[in-house]
């Protein structure tokens, strides 16, 4: 067996499940009223490490996964998910499963409820490591995106060769938020353009940002139809140039206009509105 989905499991099945399948690499740990019945009972006996799981995702969290992840050590840990669903953060948890010294590559946060006191950016700065980061954001979360948007610009390069401390092996970032995001501040988290192959510049290559407007009644229009929120020209013609110097941007914008919520490609939508031809920068 290398790959388990658990759900209704108490805490000792799922650390028997773990001790009895040192091949598993992918393990999904998905809380609910069944795995909290008898947990304040669970004792933690001798830790063990399992050399084969490299992926681990937890769902609805809760403090209990804290007694799982005391008793097991990850050495080939990489890639991580947390589906939180309008749930707070489980920072205990994340730092548990960080503690390893692995080499954590991909770390996917789904609607959690960020708070100030949970400080995701210390969080992320434990991860050197990280490859790819990918963030499901809500807007009830009182944790401020554009402080992590302005950290990841003010790091995007350092002084001196390969000395940066906040994700400085971060390839591909990738947000959804519903509601409106400050441009400039995703244009900063790309750095300066004229260090694009320098050394001493975060490689993010890959920027996918996803918006939802349906629940910002400010966006609606006198019919009750959402109007589209074009991004500025200055704006446009700064992203063509990151594609220009290689980069891949995506910008989607869910139309709650349509019944399924469409995708449109915003960056295109905002180039015709502009009249700024393909990838060119070239006005008609």
């Amino acid at each position: 067996m290398t790959k388990v989905r658990l759900h209704g499991h108490q805490i000792e099945e799922c650390v028997e499940l773990l001790k009895r399948a040192p091949l598993m690499a992918d393990h999904t740990f998905e809380m609910n009223e069944l795995c909290e019945e008898g947990g304040s009972q669970f004792s933690i006996t001798d830790s063990f490490v399992h050399h084969n799981l490299s992926r681990f995702e937890v769902v609805n969290g809760t403090p209990l996964v804290d007694l799982l992840l005391a008793q097991v050590t990850i050495p080939r840990f990489e890639e991580s998910a947390c589906h939180m669903p309008i749930g707070p953060l489980p920072v205990s948890t994340m730092q548990s499963l960080f503690r390893f010294g692995c080499y954590l590559r991909k770390l996917v946060i789904h609607g959690a409820n960020f708070k100030p006191e949970d400080d995701l950016t210390r969080l992320l700065q434990s991860i050197p490591t990280l490859h790819t980061l990918n963030l499901i954001w809500l807007p009830i979360s009182i944790h401020s995106l554009d402080k992590l948007l302005k950290h990841l610009s003010h790091t995007s390069t350092w002084i001196t060769p390969y000395t940066g401390d906040f994700l400085p092996e971060l390839c591909s970032f990738s947000l959804r938020y519903e509601g409106l995001i400050s441009w400039e501040l995703v244009l900063g988290i790309f750095g300066p353009l004229c260090m694009v192959q320098d050394v001493c510049r975060r490689p993010l290559q890959n920027i996918e940002i996803g918006l939802n407007l349906a629940h910002q009644d400010d966006f609606r229009t006198e019919i009750g139809q959402y109007k589209i929120e074009y991004v500025e020209e200055e704006v446009v013609r700064h992203f063509i140039s990151m594609v220009q110097a290689g980069a891949c941007v995506k910008i989607g914008w869910t139309d709650p206009n349509t019944r399924h919520g469409t995708i449109i490609d915003l960056l295109q939508k905002s180039m015709d509105h502009h009249g700024i031809l393909a990838m060119t920068g070239i006005t008609q």
